[in-house]
């Protein structure tokens, strides 16, 4: 599916390679480094759009960090890509910056042989990005943003894109420990969940998420769910019924007509609130708490990762994870094959795992970043080729995440505590 988030399109004319006087000796040394390492690839256009990282304070950020060390996985547009794009950011440094920080990986995601590393489709691999401008990305504990990659047919595929990109070569940076892939576009950022909805045909859930009103706790204004989704919530994991599946649950829907409380329970239990949670996270997370308070257990077999709603030891409703790892600037989408059909809240397990996870994410270095896959998962390369235990990062925080057990929190804070 596709995902026409907006793409901030960088100018194409050469801007030289001068230096900001901010940057330090050995920040322009890393630099200069990236500068040959993208020539030597013929991909001088982003050489010199590389050299106006240093002209903003978002940018020496990104030079800094890159500059101390550690494995990094860069996704270059080529020269082609650049021609193709708009000349709008020719001045505006602060915005490529933010663009150009998508496109970087934290972690070592090299095959033995130099190549790209990638989990087989319909797996994925989502690795952590420099991306954490709050203006855009708006989720739990300061996280940076995520990209999502997998491979078909001997091709890495870079999701949730308008285009189809994807990796043209790989190869290191001599003297760094950076892997360089060429790609054949621009990596678009997430948007807001109800524009990442739309993109994906999603159409039915949101009218049922316009629909459908609560009343904030802290304002006492009247808010639709969307938007409760799109301003107020800072990590979610949303299980999206596909417009099939909220036809075919139409009667059931319909006999709540006009109940908003029904409906805020019924899309409360398709969340995991105040925290997101990936696909390679899903297969081992065994029964966390949704946003209505009812338990969400994961299982996973040959046909796929499955997600059933419970109350007690009775399972109410089933569905299938049918396409994984859509992110928003706040959260991440998973689609399903049916609607999980039940009203049922437990307002007090809602709010129990909503305050723990807060206080977990409160708890983290907001400016901490996983290094390697989120999750933990293994990968492999397009040619089948398994990686070590090594080459997968620190899987620290996401297993620390794990292991605190329960959670799931609040669809919306406002709406059920």
């Amino acid at each position: 599916m596709l995902f026409p988030a907006i793409i901030l399109a960088i100018a194409t004319s050469s801007l030289g390679c001068a230096q900001a006087t901010n940057t330090t000796e050995s920040e322009n040394d890393y630099l200069n480094a990236l500068a040959a390492a993208f020539a030597d690839a013929g991909l001088t256009a982003l050489r010199d759009a590389a050299a106006r990282l240093s002209n903003t304070s978002y940018g020496r950020t990104i030079v800094s960090r890159l500059s101390q060390g550690g494995n990094y996985t860069i996704f270059a547009p080529t020269n082609e890509a650049f021609s193709g794009a708009s000349d709008e950011l020719a001045s505006n440094d602060e915005l490529l910056a933010r663009l150009l920080s998508y496109h970087i990986v934290a972690g070592d995601f090299t095959n033995d042989n130099g190549t790209l590393a990638s989990s087989l489709s319909p797996n994925n691999t989502v690795g952590r990005t420099l991306l954490n401008d709050t203006g855009v990305v708006q989720l739990e504990g300061n996280k940076s943003q995520v990209l999502v990659w997998s491979s078909l047919n001997d091709e890495i595929i870079i999701q949730n894109q308008a285009l189809n990109i994807t990796v043209l070569q790989s190869s290191v940076v001599p003297n760094t420990s950076v892997l360089l892939n060429s790609i054949n576009g621009f990596l678009a950022y997430p948007t807001n969940t109800t524009s990442t909805l739309v993109a994906h045909n999603l159409t039915s859930l949101t009218g049922l998420l316009e629909s459908t009103n609560f009343t904030a706790s802290s304002t006492g204004l009247n808010r639709t769910l969307h938007t409760g989704f799109d301003e107020m919530a800072h990590g979610f994991t949303l299980f999206a019924p596909n417009n099939k599946a909220v036809v075919d649950a139409g009667d059931y829907l319909a006999s709540y007509a006009g109940n908003m409380t029904a409906f805020a329970a019924i899309v409360g239990n398709h969340v995991i609130n105040g925290t997101t949670l990936y696909s390679p996270e899903l297969k081992h997370a065994g029964t966390l708490t949704s946003g209505s308070g009812e338990g969400l257990m994961f299982t996973s077999n040959s046909s796929g990762t499955f997600v059933t709603s419970t109350v007690g030891k009775s399972h109410v409703a089933s569905a299938r994870i049918i396409a994984s790892d859509i992110p928003t600037m706040n959260g991440v989408i998973h689609i399903i094959d049916h609607v999980l059909l039940s009203v049922y809240t437990d307002k007090a397990a809602a709010k129990s795992a909503y305050e723990s996870m807060t206080q977990s994410s409160g708890n983290q270095n907001a400016t901490a970043t996983e290094t390697g896959a989120v999750g933990g998962q293994t990968m492999q390369s397009a040619n089948g080729a398994v990686l070590s235990k090594a080459q997968l990062g620190n899987k620290a925080s996401g297993l620390a995440n794990m292991a605190l057990g329960v959670l799931g929190l609040t669809t919306l804070r406002a709406a059920m505590i």
